[in-house]
């Protein structure tokens, strides 16, 4: 049984160079634009201690070590 080819060639537009080079400086990727704020950093240092004292099953008096280790770990 023959079966029919249904797939076309599709032409390739002519894509233009960008007017400016790119840099292969990787220390101008990262900005203060994209740096974290404060309050954020937070939320993100809170959710990671959250997550820490849920693998103990909240076992008290390891708030600080889980914060602290937390931080470390956002940076």
């Amino acid at each position: 049984m023959k079966t029919a080819s249904t797939s076309k060639l599709v032409p390739q537009a002519d894509f233009e160079q960008p007017d400016t080079a790119f840099s292969e400086d990787s220390s101008s990727v990262f900005s203060e634009s994209s740096a974290v704020d404060a309050e954020t950093r937070n939320l993100m240092i809170a959710e990671a201690a959250y997550y820490r004292a849920e693998k103990r099953d909240f076992a008290t008096g390891y708030e600080w070590e889980d914060w602290l280790a937390a931080e470390a770990e956002i940076g």
